[in-house]
């Protein structure tokens, strides 16, 4: 499974404290209702639009008093989409962060898909936070994703050397995959459809292991791409 630990840039520490959630180094860990999500990558081509989806599982908690912050658990592959040439674009288990605290793929897909689909998020009360997780479930639509939103886009020259990728910039996708590509956008929808991606099929190199590790550069931004973020076994 992907394990993704994050921290809601300090939000949940200041509640935590504001709210008087725990006594002074007590800490509660809830956890949440899961939910399974679907989200579709598109890319418009001069030729056409070529598109490819995955369906993930998420179970998380969250621990309130020192060191608070969100634990996620996710259970499904990166989105991925083959461009005419045969070069593979992959939307990542990873975001950049949204400016100015507002909520982006970085900071939690939970937090991310409760303000898409209008629902209020109240962890001071913890029947009401269930209740947030239980609602988020039932919703059903799609929603697209703003640029700033969008997790971490990556196109594989060669699907056969793990190495051989470079970043997407979402907001001018030509600059890195030519011409040919006009746009990229993400649409998630809450669903109840079983998890599955396939992309062990196209990069065959997932069934090492050993490629795990990922270090992280300035404005969040990997410097290497890990095995985790691809794909769950």
């Amino acid at each position: 499974m992907i394990k993704v630990s994050y921290t809601r840039r300090g939000m949940l520490s200041r509640l935590a404290v504001a709210g008087g959630l725990v006594g002074l180094g007590g800490c509660e860990v809830r956890r949440h209702p899961s939910y399974t999500f679907k989200y579709t990558l598109t890319i418009k081509e001069t030729t056409g639009l070529r598109q490819g989806s995955s369906v993930v599982k998420v179970n998380s908690s969250t621990s309130y008093g020192l060191g608070s912050g969100s634990h996620v658990t996710r259970k499904g592959d990166a989105a991925w989409v083959e461009l005419s040439d045969g070069r593979l674009v992959v939307a990542l288990m990873e975001g950049r962060g949204a400016p100015d605290y507002r909520p982006g793929w970085r900071e939690g897909t939970d937090y991310l898909f409760m303000h898409l689909y209008g629902i209020e998020w109240n962890p001071t009360d913890a029947a009401y936070e269930k209740w947030s997780y239980q609602e988020l479930a039932r919703q059903r639509g799609t929603r697209r994703l703003a640029a700033e939103q969008m997790p971490i886009l990556i196109v594989y020259d060669d699907q056969t050397d793990p190495d051989a990728y470079r970043f997407v910039d979402v907001a001018n996708p030509a600059a890195t995959l030519g011409g040919a590509v006009k746009s990229i956008a993400i649409d998630i929808a809450i669903t109840d459809e079983p998890v599955r991606s396939g992309l062990k099929k196209k990069l065959p190199w997932l069934k090492d292991k050993s490629i795990y590790r990922v270090q992280t550069g300035r404005g969040g931004m990997p410097l290497s791409v890990g095995r985790h973020q691809l794909i769950s076994d």
